[in-house]
């Protein structure tokens, strides 16, 4: 079918023919079609993602949130962020 878009060309090697018969045994509705299957692994994998990121934020956000005020608030003494800075070029 004609198309504008980029098309990927993959090869169909052992290990991708595994997960495709894997594919067509969860999806037996398209176990014919092999780019429908490819197409879903695809969807998948890209939700697994997102889900691997949203819980890599939400892992670091808890450790951030748990380590705020861990120094208490005599851990520096007055005037360090302001002696600090005086070391910063202007």
């Amino acid at each position: 079918m004609p198309t504008d878009r980029p098309r990927i060309t993959i090869t169909e090697t052992d290990d991708i023919a595994r997960m495709l018969n894997e594919a067509a045994e969860h999806w037996p509705d398209d176990r014919e079609n092999r780019g429908r299957l490819l197409k879903r692994l695809a969807k998948r994998g890209a939700e697994a993602a997102l889900a691997d990121t949203a819980a890599r934020r939400r892992s670091w956000t808890t450790a951030v949130e748990d380590a705020a005020g861990a120094a208490g608030p005599d851990a520096y003494p007055r005037g360090y962020l302001d002696d600090l800075r005086d070391d910063w070029p202007a």
